[in-house]
């Protein structure tokens, strides 16, 4: 998904494969399911990534980022453009 901001966007990426859940046993997560993403912007290069929930910046190159998804979660970026 992703939001407008005043200088940028917010983007969030959930990755839903590589869970199994039952209510009678443990899940159970399969790490082979691990999604690499990248992310190409369209309208500017980024001037700035940061994945909200680490507050880690992310290197950006020819107007693309890219990050792995682990499987079962999610990421939130805040994309800055110039």
């Amino acid at each position: 998904g992703a939001n407008r901001t005043k200088d940028g966007w917010w983007l969030w990426i959930f990755n839903n494969r590589g869970v199994v859940k039952f209510a009678d046993a443990e899940e159970r997560i399969d790490r082979a399911k691990d999604s690499p993403v990248r992310v190409r912007c369209r309208r500017g290069a980024p001037a700035q990534v940061t994945e909200l929930l680490g507050g880690d910046a992310v290197p950006c190159a020819d107007g693309s980022f890219a990050r792995t998804i682990p499987a079962g979660d999610f990421a939130i970026f805040n994309v800055r453009i110039h």
